[in-house]
């Protein structure tokens, strides 16, 4: 067996280390939202999503709207779709990923990154007789659970009252809702959005015609699982 010449050695050596330093760059795992100001993705909730689901399909629509121009649409499983998608909390969808939120620790919730689809789901509150039955004691943030669950006009709380669908229920303190948490990381970590303060001034949104993500699977819970004010 004939050995490799010295030169020839060292120059496969330096190749193979060459191509382990700097892999080759790919489009495999970004995820594109909005191109060049025009929506590249729908929004894919289940017919009837929990209050938490309803609010993060809304939270991302917004802030994609005010840093793009583009409205992402927003539909139900029970519709066709194509091309890319962002599944928002339990549906017939993310169950066909092999993905549910009754799986999930409270409050604990997912960021997932799959093929022309984008993940955001958590263990939600589910709106059933039997949950909104109450139970406990007094709290500071109201007396019963439900005094917890606001109602408010989405559209025209954020300053597009003429986009105005009516109120919807907030989810309570209490209630799980890692749906939302899973979006509001989504719209912080991936999208450079940040929230210092509740007035428009304190919120700083950036601006762009192309929004494009990439990433790796995150999935946590918050260390204190329940906030509330005194």
């Amino acid at each position: 067996m004939k050995r490799m010449p010295h030169r020839l050695f060292h120059t496969a050596l330096f190749l193979l280390l060459l191509c382990y330093v700097m892999p080759a760059q790919s489009d495999v795992g970004v995820f594109t939202l909005v191109d060049n100001g025009s929506p590249a993705c729908t929004i894919i909730i289940a017919h009837n999503p929990t209050p938490a689901a309803r609010l993060a399909s809304l939270e991302l629509q917004f802030h994609v709207l005010k840093m793009t121009g583009a409205e992402l649409p927003i539909r139900t499983d029970q519709e066709a779709v194509t091309g890319k998608r962002i599944l928002i909390g339990d549906s017939d969808a993310a169950l066909a990923l092999g993905i549910k939120g009754s799986d999930f620790a409270p409050q604990e919730y997912l960021v997932a990154f799959r093929p022309d689809t984008l993940v955001l789901i958590g263990r939600d509150w589910e709106d059933t007789p039997e949950n909104r039955q109450e139970f406990g004691r007094p709290m500071n943030c109201g007396d019963t659970l439900k005094a917890t669950r606001h109602k408010i006009d989405f559209w025209k709380t954020v300053g597009y009252p003429e986009r105005s669908a009516g109120e919807m229920e907030l989810p309570g303190v209490y209630d799980d809702q890692g749906t939302c948490y899973a979006a509001y990381h989504f719209i912080e970590q991936f999208c450079d959005v940040r929230w210092y303060g509740a007035s428009q001034s304190s919120i700083i949104i950036p601006e762009q015609k192309t929004l494009q993500v990439k990433g790796q699977d995150i999935r946590r819970s918050p260390a204190l699982k329940y906030r509330d004010a005194l």
